[in-house]
């Protein structure tokens, strides 16, 4: 069992999260992943932008044309769905992300101090800034272009959806990738 543990911005904060459909998976839950992921943030009162973030997937349309939705979650918040499974594979799940701190804890370098609040507001600054531009791209630039039925946006379309499948394997997945703690 594993999860790639990837970087989001979480109520202003840069938060350790993983995708909740992983989750769902290796919780081998049966139901559907909309339906159970709406069912827990409902029932255990998950909060968005403090629990975890949706990420819309204009690009991977889903039955009647609807976006797909891809969940970050925090570990603390997939580590409490493992529990509320009340399951030996939600036990397994909760306790693979406490070892994942554990390891975490010891791994990373004590904090430095020379960290200016500069630094670290423009950081935040940046990744505010990218999620925007990522949004816009998602929400306005991308179903315009699926519009368009020229030959030339259709090899534009073509160039981003490989460029983006390229980007979410560099950029958006660098996350720590943990082997099997069994």
């Amino acid at each position: 069992m594993y999860f790639s543990i990837s970087t989001h911005l979480i109520a202003d904060e840069l938060v350790d999260a993983v995708n909740a459909r992983d989750v769902h998976a290796e919780l081998q839950v049966g139901k559907d992943f909309s339906t159970w992921i709406r069912d827990r943030i409902d029932e255990y009162g998950f909060v968005e932008n403090q629990d975890f973030v949706i990420i819309p997937q204009n690009r991977g349309k889903i039955g009647r044309g609807r976006p797909r939705k891809e969940y970050a979650v925090t570990i603390d918040m997939a580590k409490e769905l493992g529990m509320v499974e009340r399951s030996e594979r939600g036990r397994m799940v909760r306790r693979y992300f406490i070892e994942c701190e554990k390891k975490l804890r010891t791994m990373a370098p004590a904090p430095s101090l020379e960290w200016d609040s500069n630094y670290i507001d423009n950081l935040t600054s940046l990744c505010k800034t990218v999620n925007l531009a990522n949004d816009l791209w998602n929400r306005s630039i991308w179903p315009a272009l699926e519009q368009l039925q020229s030959p030339v946006a259709k090899e534009f379309k073509d160039y981003m959806a490989v460029a983006s499948s390229m980007s979410r394997f560099a950029i958006n997945q660098p996350g720590v990738m943990f082997p099997s703690l069994r």
